[in-house]
């Protein structure tokens, strides 16, 4: 191999300079082609693969607007699909506020308060009421949507007058009642000794807006 190049060069040397200057400038542009080559080679290869990468994503997008603009027509197709939706949303709520007061609490009804009003003066033995008086009805619960949905709190004030042993067996006789019931303040004060005067404040929750049945 070493007497082949050797050969190679005694033919080189014998050519003539301009011939021996092209096959010089010939062999250093091809090793700087393969140099330049082999260099660019991974960097071509990385933006092939990023503009496969940008296709592919562009693809997805495209077909995300078209599915897009799919529903858009759908919806526009059908304007109250959005009227029914919220409809829908609404009456899921109710029911769920529905479920959760039941749990919680227990309506009572006009009737029923005409008949717990008879019961909690007929309860008053040893005690004497002074007076009993409805208060004004609050909403406790009202859809915007429903206006003819809504629960009401029924206050009562009741001032009575009895000795402390005997307001206390009233009270416990109260809670005996049959209907749910709710306390919401009670005074007492000492007028004479033993006797005292109590003002009591009940409410019950109804569906209804009038406190007893007319």
């Amino acid at each position: 191999m070493k007497e082949q190049w050797l050969k190679w060069q005694e033919q080189f040397l014998t050519l003539p300079e301009n011939r021996r200057r092209f096959w010089m400038l010939f062999v250093i542009a091809i090793v700087l082609y393969i140099g330049v080559w082999m260099s660019l080679l991974p960097l071509y290869n990385e933006i092939s693969t990023a503009q496969a990468r940008q296709q592919q994503q562009q693809s997805q997008l495209v077909g995300m607007e078209r599915e897009l603009a799919s529903i858009q027509r759908s919806l526009a197709g059908d304007p109250a699909a959005a009227l029914r939706r919220n409809i829908e949303q609404l009456q899921e709520r109710l029911a769920r506020i529905d479920t959760e007061l039941e749990a919680s609490s227990s309506y009572v009804g006009a009737a029923d308060n005409r008949e717990f009003l008879k019961q909690l003066l007929a309860a008053a033995d040893g005690v004497t009421i002074q007076s009993a008086l409805a208060m004004p009805v609050e909403v406790v619960y009202q859809d915007q949507d429903q206006p003819d949905t809504a629960i009401y709190k029924h206050r009562l004030q009741v001032k009575l007058t009895g000795t402390y042993f005997a307001v206390q067996q009233y009270f416990a006789k109260l809670d005996k009642l049959p209907w749910t019931f709710y306390w919401q303040s009670m005074d007492y004060s000492v007028r004479t000794h033993p006797h005292g005067d109590v003002l009591i404040e009940l409410y019950t929750l109804s569906l209804e807006r009038n406190y007893v049945a007319s």
